[in-house]
């Protein structure tokens, strides 16, 4: 054998081996691809989780079907508000566009309108007896006539 061919030989072999390992690292390097992608799609797009949708200012009926249509448990709670109009949503709790697990209970705060007040002379009859300014003989007229959730104006003595 000559010399040349022996180093022939040997450079074959080097080539064949630096050949081999960089296409393992190309096989392992796209494994590690393909296994972050998946592990990525499923952190993103996994099954259990839905988003709370954006339903303040809309009726109480609206806020039922798109809460109901993103998989989760509707409830409602009613609160006056001088701002909003009745019957709209005010709040919800969690709020909109926070992430929860489908089939959690979204709590919807539904307004009553403004707050109502008792105007002036319409004051309770019941008010009056306990405070002590009628007269004995208007507190038994009231009690004898089951007057107790009457007002002012209705009484005649």
């Amino acid at each position: 054998m000559n010399p040349e061919s022996k180093s022939e030989r040997a450079s074959t072999g080097s080539i064949i081996w630096t050949i081999s390992r960089r296409l393992a690292m190309v096989v392992v390097l796209t494994l590690a691809f393909i296994l972050s992608a998946a592990v990525t799609i499923y952190v993103v797009f996994r099954g259990g989780n839905t988003r709370v949708p954006d339903v303040v200012g809309k009726s109480e009926i609206d806020a039922k079907r798109l809460i109901e249509s993103a998989q989760l448990e509707f409830r409602v709670q009613h609160r006056n508000d001088d701002a909003a109009a009745m019957n709209t949503v005010i709040e919800t709790r969690p709020a909109a566009n926070s992430a929860v697990k489908k089939n959690s209970v979204v709590t919807v705060v539904i307004s009553n309108g403004p707050a109502q007040t008792k105007s002036a002379n319409r004051i309770d009859a019941e008010e009056f007896l306990v405070s002590g300014f009628w007269s004995t003989a208007a507190r038994h007229h009231c009690l004898s006539k089951n007057f107790a959730n009457s007002t002012l104006d209705n009484l005649k003595l």
